[in-house]
């Protein structure tokens, strides 16, 4: 059966992205889940232990390049001092929404 550890450690990171204060009781609760099946008997300590860090793993990833179009939309283009007239697609596309 699948761990439910890697998808506990992934929903808690994804959710402390959103509630960053309440960060550390989304990771207790991942380690509660990981720890009960250990508990058991369902899984040994090291498939919860990896399940974590894939979990981890996946939370971060889908945090940093899915959640943050940033790091994978936005093209950061050299604007020179002399060149007053240039703006990023997204000041442009903000003027743009609020006419």
């Amino acid at each position: 059966s699948p761990n439910p550890a890697a998808n506990v450690f992934a929903a808690a990171a994804i959710l402390n992205c959103f509630w960053p204060g309440r960060g550390k009781i989304f990771y207790i609760f991942a380690l509660i889940v990981g720890l009960s099946r250990v508990a058991l008997g369902v899984h040994y300590p090291t498939d919860v232990l990896g399940g974590m860090f894939l979990g981890l793993f996946v939370g971060f990833f889908i945090r940093v390049f899915i959640l943050n179009p940033s790091t994978i939309f936005d093209i950061k283009k050299d604007i020179s001092i002399e060149d007053e007239n240039s703006f990023s697609w997204r000041t442009r596309t903000n003027r743009m929404l609020r006419r």
